[in-house]
């Protein structure tokens, strides 16, 4: 992709975010979205067919750092010092994103867009569990593999939509501890995951 597209995908992703903001998701047009990003009806269709298309290619755009295995320092806060993962500090990584987009995500989950960005977190969510279960991160406990990576994902997003919807009345911190405390599978372990997979 060249800096052309990346630039006209931004204004598109900007002003759709703009608009999530102060508008309900039905009620969003594309002619609002043209409007508020100045980008073309025939530039715009070259890139989505349909406002549904934005609203999945955006939260890709978003799950896609939020489960990047390459942990990078960013400016509010900095987990890229080891290889060695630690299972809190990835969930920890994944809300501190979600913290900042509060607003955002809260607009997304209130409105008929909901199930799009709780499906793609799912099947992210999913992956990143399974890694965790596959690398002894979890104990065993005599639960089949498959059942305990959906039982794990399925208490996090329940946990995690609440903690959106409630207006973060708990921290951070807060909501980890009672994810790990909740879960009798969680074993405090390290394990050394490969950047890039």
């Amino acid at each position: 992709m060249d800096k052309r597209e990346i630039k006209t995908l931004d204004k598109i992703y900007s002003a759709f975010e703009s608009l999530l903001l102060s508008n309900n998701y039905d009620d969003i047009t594309i002619q609002d979205i043209l409007d508020k990003s100045t980008v073309s009806r025939s530039t715009f269709y070259s890139h989505f067919k349909n406002k549904e298309e934005i609203l999945l290619s955006f939260v890709k755009h978003i799950f896609s750092h939020v489960f990047d295995k390459n942990l990078i320092k960013e400016s509010n806060h900095d987990y890229s010092k080891s290889s060695d993962i630690d299972y809190a500090h990835y969930l920890a990584h994944m809300l501190d994103h979600f913290y900042e987009d509060k607003l955002l995500i809260k607009a997304i989950l209130s409105s008929s867009a909901s199930s799009i960005f709780l499906n793609e977190f799912e099947y992210n969510l999913r992956n990143m569990q399974s890694i965790f279960v596959d690398n002894k991160f979890l104990k065993d406990n005599n639960i089949p593999r498959d059942l305990n990576v959906e039982m794990i994902t399925g208490e996090f997003i329940y946990l995690f939509k609440y903690w959106i919807m409630s207006n973060n009345e708990y921290s951070r911190d807060e909501i980890l501890k009672y994810f790990i405390e909740h879960n009798t599978s969680f074993t405090p372990n390290k394990f050394q995951i490969k950047k890039g997979n």
